[in-house]
């Protein structure tokens, strides 16, 4: 009996070559990350470790004492996954696990001494793997970039957002710190703070102890503390109107979803710079430059942007900070029992937020202009807008039983003139308090942007700082 003998199909290569194992991008991204881990296999034999426990600790080393969940959505682990690379971590005798003092259902994650001490023994073992790799550090940088922008097209498609650069989701990544993007961290005995080169955006600002004030994202509100430009707020329809065209800009514009480049990194500070390109000139067709300053000091740490105008027409924009605090500030203490204290009385208004983001009608100050109650009813219906403000500070503080001070946040502005205070309408741990030069749109308006109230407008070869600072 004859035996079957293979025989090609037939096809037209337009039609099949797609199907070629060698044409599968995921096929490649899969070998070379089997082969990524054979590399590490030996270059973390004299440590004992796994690639899993080493990646593991590099995020211990990086930020000592953190739940099992915040190292699950850093290191993108289920607690399956971590649960028994944790369990062998801590069997020999290189991390330790405890309950969380303020809730006994959470366990943290923290290093012995003897797992912070195997940090100096790890310091070859990315120069084994560079060596392996001939790569310079030019190429490694701008493969890791690629490999972002491919991360984050991906999980754009998880939400619906193809297409659409963004911040990734905090279910996906560590709440704040970008994976595959680089971050800095400014300050050592008082505040300090790490900043992500994915929108010069601050993702940690901790105390001299090391607490955590800011907000670490989460499905409420996957952002940290993004820089607002070149519009604040909505613009309506999304459509930013010039010379008689329109441009699609997105609420709070497109710079805190671009990679600022590094221009220098110290302890005391790190610079980033962001500037125009193709991409930009696409949605907003004007020249720019928009440097992110970001310094600390004793108690204090600042974030400056300077915006300068390379072009020869003048730039139009608006700019803003939308920082997010943990709220309450004290672990314990009720969100009500927490106040913002205005630096000087407040004898403005309040506009209206409708149609998800636009300016409505003008209405009274919810507060006596001086003390701000907090409550999360101040938030049904979306931000507080508090147009030309007449302080340049407020504080946040959290209140005691007996309305003593327990801790309290100095949240102050240079070049800003508008405020908002935001915290989801639903209801969630966080309070923005966001220093704007320029709000949203007003819902009967629709012109021409360069027109539009609070817009700054540039001349050719100036430039306009702009910062903020929190004092703790």
């Amino acid at each position: 009996m004859p035996h079957d003998t293979p025989t090609a199909h037939p096809s037209s290569p337009d039609k099949y070559d797609t199907l070629r194992l060698e044409n599968q991008l995921c096929f490649g991204l899969y070998a070379a990350a089997h082969a990524m881990n054979r590399a590490y296999r030996v270059a973390l034999g004299p440590l004992g470790l796994t690639y899993p426990q080493y990646l593991t600790m590099l995020a211990l080393w990086e930020i000592d004492r953190q739940s099992v969940s915040e190292l699950g959505q850093r290191l993108r682990l289920d607690s399956g996954t971590l649960t028994p690379v944790l369990k062998r971590l801590e069997s020999a005798g290189l991390v330790r696990r405890s309950r969380n003092r303020a809730d006994e259902r959470e366990v943290e994650i923290s290093l012995t001494d003897r797992g912070s001490a195997m940090r100096d023994e790890a310091l070859g073992v990315r120069e084994t793997i560079v060596c392996r790799l001939g790569m310079g550090d030019d190429e490694i940088r701008n493969l890791r970039r690629d490999m972002g922008k491919l991360l984050e097209r991906l999980d754009a498609t998880e939400t619906g957002d193809f297409g659409r650069p963004r911040l990734q989701s905090a279910d996906d990544r560590r709440r704040g710190v970008v994976e595959l993007s680089e971050t800095w961290r400014v300050g050592s005995t008082g505040v300090s703070a790490r900043v992500s080169e994915h929108g010069a955006e601050l993702v940690s600002v901790t105390d001299k102890a090391g607490e955590e004030l800011l907000w670490q994202a989460g499905p409420e509100w996957p952002r940290h503390a993004p820089a607002l430009f070149p519009v604040v707020g909505r613009l309506k329809g999304d459509a930013l109107r010039h010379g008689g065209e329109s441009y699609r800009v997105t609420q709070h514009g497109f710079a805190r979803d671009r990679r600022f480049e590094w221009v220098e990194r110290s302890e005391a500070r790190a610079v980033l710079a962001l500037t125009d390109d193709a991409e930009s000139r696409a949605i907003f067709p004007f020249a720019f430059r928009l440097d992110a300053t970001i310094s600390a000091e004793g108690s204090r740490l600042t974030v400056a942007h300077t915006v300068s105008n390379p072009g020869d027409v003048d730039l139009p924009f608006s700019i803003g900070a939308h920082p997010g605090f943990r709220w309450p500030l004290v672990e314990g203490v009720e969100k009500s029992a927490h106040i913002l204290e205005f630096e000087a009385r407040e004898t403005g208004v309040r506009r209206s937020v409708v149609d998800g983001g636009l300016l409505g009608e003008e209405s009274d100050l919810p507060f006596d202009g001086v003390t701000l109650p907090l409550d999360e009813a101040l938030f049904a219906r979306d931000a507080l807008v508090m147009p030309d403000v007449a302080s340049r500070s407020v504080r946040y503080v959290a209140l005691g039983p007996d309305g003593e001070e327990l801790r309290a946040l100095t949240v102050s502005w240079r070049g800003y003139r508008d405020l908002g205070v935001w915290s989801a309408p639903k209801g969630a741990p966080f309070l923005c308090v966001e220093p704007w030069r320029g709000m949203a749109s007003q819902a009967d308006w629709d012109g021409e942007f360069a027109r539009k109230r609070g817009v700054v407008l540039l001349p050719p070869g100036h430039s306009q700082h702009f910062e903020w600072s929190v004092a703790v």
